[in-house]
C-alpha cells in the first residue's frame, strides 16, 4: 500500500478510501491515479505469509458454488447440507461468497478471497478458478475443491468415485441380462464427466463385455446436454438394450423422447442415470447416488486437516457412491446376439 501511495502521490489513507469505495472522500482524478498505480504494481490487499502470526482466526470457512446452485438445485442443497454438518461438528461457520470482483480489479477476482474474512475456502465444482486457487495456495490459505479433480497443485480434491459409478451401473445391467450397453458421456472439460467416460471401457471389460466396450457417444464439448433425438438415433442404430447416461437430466430427457416415439422404458429400453436427483426418485429412474451430503462433509474434514498442517496430497480422496435400483431397468425383451 505504501508503494501504491508513493506512485500515486497520495497518502495510504487515500489508497484505503479508494479501494473501499469511499468515493465521497476522493476526487475522480485522485481515484484514477490510485487505480492506475494499483494495476501497474499488481497490488493485492492481503497479509503476506510472513505476517500470518497477526491473522486472527475467524472460525469461518468461505464456500463458493460454481456449476451447481447452492439453494435451488437438489445437488447443491445436498452438498450444502454436508458442508453445514461438517462445519458445525468442528465449530465453524460457513460464509457463502457472493460478491463480484471490485471495480478496481475486475480481472483479478482473487482479491475477494484474500482479505482474511475467513480462515480458508471450499470451492464446490470450481470452474475456471485456477488463478484464484493458485493465489490461495501461494498465500498458504487452506483450500479444498469439492466435486472436481481439475485443480492446480496445492489444492486438495474431494470428489465422487466416478469409476465406481460406471462399474456399478454396468454390473447392474449385466446382472439384468444386458450386454448391448451404450454410454452417453458428458463434455471432457468437466472432470466428473471425463472420468466417467474413461471408466466405461474398463467396466465393460471387467464384466466380460469387451465387445461393446467402445460404445460411447460423446456430445459436442461446447454443449453440456446432448439432444435426446441424437441419443435415441444411436440407440436404434446399435440396437442397444440399455443406456448409461452421464447424468439424470440426460437420462430423463431420453426417457421422455423414447416413449414419445413408441419405445417403452424399461420394456424396450433400460436407462440408468447418475446423480440420484430428486426427480429421479419421483419418476422411478435407476441412478447412481454420488453421496453428495457425505462428499460435502468430507470436504470439511479435508479442509480441517489442511488447516492443521496436513499435506494436500495425502488429503485428496474419492467418496463412495451407490446405485439406487428403481423402475427404469428390466431384462431385455430379446436375447442379445
Amino acid at each position: 500500500m505504501r508503494d501504491v501511495a508513493e506512485q500515486a502521490g497520495v497518502s495510504q489513507v487515500t489508497v484505503t478510501n479508494v479501494l473501499r469505495g469511499r468515493e465521497a472522500r476522493t476526487s475522480s482524478a485522485t481515484r484514477e491515479r490510485v487505480l492506475r498505480a494499483v494495476h501497474e504494481l499488481g497490488y493485492t490487499p492481503v497479509a503476506q505469509p510472513a505476517s500470518q502470526q497477526r491473522h486472527v482466526e475467524t472460525k469461518v470457512i468461505g464456500v463458493t458454488f460454481d456449476q451447481i446452485d447452492a439453494l435451488q438445485d437438489h445437488l447443491g442443497l445436498m452438498v450444502l447440507q454436508g458442508l453445514r454438518d461438517g462445519a458445525s461438528r468442528h465449530g465453524y461457520d460457513l460464509l457463502l461468497m457472493l460478491r463480484p470482483a471490485p471495480d478496481w480489479a475486475p480481472d483479478r477476482e482473487e482479491v475477494l478471497f484474500l482479505d482474511r474474512r475467513s480462515d480458508g475456502f471450499i470451492f464446490v465444482a470450481p470452474l475456471r478458478r485456477h488463478k484464484v486457487l493458485r493465489a490461495l495456495v501461494k498465500h498458504r490459505i487452506p483450500v479444498v475443491s469439492c466435486s472436481s479433480a481439475d485443480v492446480p497443485l496445492g489444492v486438495a480434491a474431494v470428489h465422487a468415485d466416478n469409476a465406481d459409478e460406471l462399474r456399478q451401473a454396468v454390473r447392474h445391467l449385466k446382472e439384468c441380462g444386458h450386454s448391448r450397453i451404450l454410454h452417453i458421456a458428458g463434455p471432457t472439460w468437466n472432470s466428473d464427466e471425463r472420468m466417467r467416460g474413461e471408466s466405461f471401457a474398463p467396466a465393460m471389460k471387467a464384466e466380460g463385455l469387451a465387445k461393446y466396450s467402445d460404445w460411447i457417444l460423446r456430445g459436442p464439448e461446447a454443449e453440456p446436454w446432448m439432444e435426446p433425438s441424437v441419443i435415441f438415433a444411436e440407440v436404434q442404430r446399435k440396437k442397444a438394450t440399455a443406456v448409461i447416461c452421464c447424468n439424470d437430466g440426460v437420462a430423463i430427457e431420453l426417457w421422455k423422447y423414447a416413449e414419445q416415439n413408441g419405445c417403452k422404458v424399461p420394456r424396450d429400453l433400460s436407462i440408468v442415470g447418475i446423480n440420484d436427483s430428486a426427480h429421479a426418485s419421483v419418476i422411478g429412474l435407476t441412478s447412481v447416488s454420488m453421496g453428495l451430503a457425505n462428499m460435502g462433509a468430507e470436504a470439511v474434514e479435508t479442509w480441517i486437516a489442511l488447516q492443521q498442517g496436513a499435506n494436500y496430497k495425502t488429503q485428496s480422496k474419492k467418496t463412495p457412491v451407490q446405485l439406487i435400483s428403481r423402475n427404469s431397468v428390466a431384462p431385455p425383451r430379446k436375447s442379445p446376439p
